[in-house]
């Protein structure tokens, strides 16, 4: 093809036609920058094809992850209302005194639990680390942050600053002093002296407490995510 135009261009320079020389390179110019044109939008194609694959692995990940993480909220969720419900138990128990009874001895253990929370984000990690560039879909970017960089951390924060402090200390430490550990559950040392013990209905309200707006929190995450879930869905199916 070189020697093609070659032999034109050689053709035309010695029949010294410079009108129709000019027309030549003219044309000539163009065609290969059209070849260039042609050439880029190729790469870019390619490009392009190749962002959208990994973008796809990244956001399908991501699901996975945030599936687990819906897993374990609705269990933290579950252990929450257990947790409640055994509390208001030995609560009515405490402030009616009513008699012991060993079956009691499975919702003092039960109300001692404390607020936990282990998320997966090492899919999020994947594409921060690669950039949040390669999730083109603006809108579906700023929901991953938002949950991951938000609505998590915030979460967490919250959970660990309460098992770290007050709440867990004075609850584990009023249970080993008061309470002898059995078989999964706890029965306490003098129970005519826990009903007449004001501390202990107040550790146990305030766990109650905690427990209530802490399950509140993971419901509310958990709708962040169901709604996340089918947003990435959309844009995946969007890519088909």
């Amino acid at each position: 093809m070189i020697k093609f135009f070659r032999k034109i261009r050689q053709k035309l320079l010695s029949e010294n036609n410079f009108s129709k020389y000019l027309i030549y390179a003219i044309g000539e110019f163009v065609l290969v920058v059209i070849g260039i044109l042609v050439a880029l939008s190729l790469n870019n194609w390619n490009d392009s094809k190749k962002k959208k694959i990994e973008e796809r692995v990244l956001l399908t990940e991501l699901m996975k992850n945030l599936e687990i993480n819906i897993t374990q909220i609705k269990e933290d969720i579950e252990w929450d209302s257990v947790a409640i419900s055994s509390g208001k138990i030995i609560m009515n128990v405490l402030n009616n005194k009513i008699s012991y009874s060993d079956t009691l001895d499975n919702h003092f253990q039960n109300s001692r639990l404390v607020p936990n929370s282990f998320l997966t984000t090492s899919s999020y990690k994947a594409i921060e680390n690669r950039g949040f560039h390669i999730v083109s879909s603006i809108f579906l970017r700023k929901k991953i942050m938002k949950l991951f960089d938000d609505t998590y951390p915030s979460m967490i924060l919250e959970i660990n600053n309460i098992d770290e402090n007050t709440l867990k200390t004075n609850m584990q430490n009023y249970m080993i002093n008061h309470f002898e550990y059995s078989n999964g559950q706890l029965k306490p040392n003098d129970y005519q002296e826990l009903l007449e013990d004001q501390r202990y209905r107040n550790i146990l309200s305030y766990n109650i407490e905690i427990q209530g707006y802490f399950k509140w929190k993971r419901i509310d995450c958990l709708k962040q995510i169901e709604l996340l879930i089918e947003e990435i869905d959309k844009e995946l199916n969007k890519e088909k």
